[in-house]
């Protein structure tokens, strides 16, 4: 087997099911322009979900398939992912986010030895409902195309550039921060990492655009948060308490918290009307869902949100989903040929 010198970028890529549902996703990365650059760390629950795994990594200069055993969840999948990996920088993605040609090149010519991480600008797919736009904007809104280029505090959750080593400092907290992004990124910055920003970098994000997973994913990840802050910063069951009543106020200060950032991003267009309904409903939600993470915990949120992010089809209207598989099969069914060259095999992790 011919060695190949350690890649400079590890793209992670996490499928539950089976490869058809992140072909179009290797698709785009097999079209990246750095690709010789690019090693492609496939993992799955089973050695039957990677069935075909040779043809569907061919093209990149180092692949690797990899089974994880046991109960199978992102976080676990992705962990697996990161400690096998062969690159310094890793990158973590979707199955509905598909970068640009020239995203890799550009994420590591930001990806200097400053920075923790790297985000890139994130476009909406399918923005022809308001609920789409709405869950776009508050998932990835404030890094759009015009948001400045440089040092930023946050970066988009899955769909950055992390520095391996950064990652693993983590220890035995990874598999449980990756499943949950935003305290991964509270926990890099804990150890002193600073973000940037490259705006010339992007990619495009299938949002959801359904009523009801809208309103569940955004109760989820308040109540996630809300518990993941008052365990993290120790606090009392009376705090606790204090905070599960003021539901009202958090969700307007995550009303504000969003408009500064929509300022920031530059987004100063006005929207339609049902834009600014569901707006004002979803961030109501965000903050009934903190409010009752502060008193009950996380409960079975997670669980809900790990589900979520695998097979957006479930969760697009009808003519959204139309487009989103015709995209996908239509790849599916032309194939991919070829051979890798490198580490190939499907391998038990």
């Amino acid at each position: 087997m011919q060695k190949h010198p350690d890649p400079a970028l590890s793209v992670i890529v996490v499928t539950r099911d089976r490869i058809a549902t992140i072909r179009r996703l290797l698709d785009h990365l097999r079209r990246q322009t750095v690709i010789g650059d690019i090693e492609v760390v496939l993992v799955g629950p089973s050695a039957n979900a990677l069935a075909g795994a040779d043809a569907a990594l061919a093209g990149f200069a180092c692949a690797q398939a990899l089974v994880y055993e046991g109960a199978f969840t992102r976080g676990r999948g992705t962990e697996l992912g990161v400690r096998s990996a062969r690159g310094e920088m890793i990158a973590l993605t979707e199955d509905h986010s598909y970068p640009d040609d020239t995203w890799a090149e550009r994420m590591l010519a930001a990806a200097d030895a400053r920075w923790a991480a790297v985000g890139a600008c994130v476009r909406n797919a399918n923005p022809a409902t308001a609920w789409s736009r709405v869950n776009h904007d508050l998932a990835y809104g404030r890094w759009s195309a015009q948001t400045a280029p440089g040092e930023i505090d946050d970066v988009p959750g899955f769909n950055s550039v992390f520095r391996r080593s950064l990652l693993l400092a983590l220890g035995h907290r990874l598999e449980l921060l990756l499943d949950r992004v935003g305290a991964l990124h509270q926990a890099v910055r804990d150890q002193g990492g600073q973000f940037t920003f490259n705006p010339d970098a992007a990619l495009s994000h299938w949002s959801p655009s359904t009523r009801w997973p809208s309103f569940r994913v955004w109760f989820s990840n308040g109540r996630c948060f809300g518990d993941y802050r008052a365990r993290h910063e120790g606090w009392s069951s009376g705090r606790r308490l204090a905070y599960g009543a003021a539901a009202p106020l958090v969700a307007l200060m995550r009303l504000r918290s969003h408009w500064r950032s929509m300022r920031l991003a530059g987004k100063n267009e006005r929207e339609t009307a049902g834009y600014y309904i569901v707006l004002g409903l979803l961030i109501s939600v965000i903050g009934l869902g903190e409010s009752y993470g502060y008193v009950a915990g996380e409960g079975k949120a997670i669980d809900f949100l790990n589900d979520f992010e695998f097979r957006r089809d479930r969760f697009l209207v009808d003519r959204d989903r139309d487009v989103f598989l015709a995209g996908r099969d239509a790849r599916a069914d032309r194939g991919v040929l070829g051979l890798i060259e490198g580490c190939s095999d499907v391998e038990r992790g």
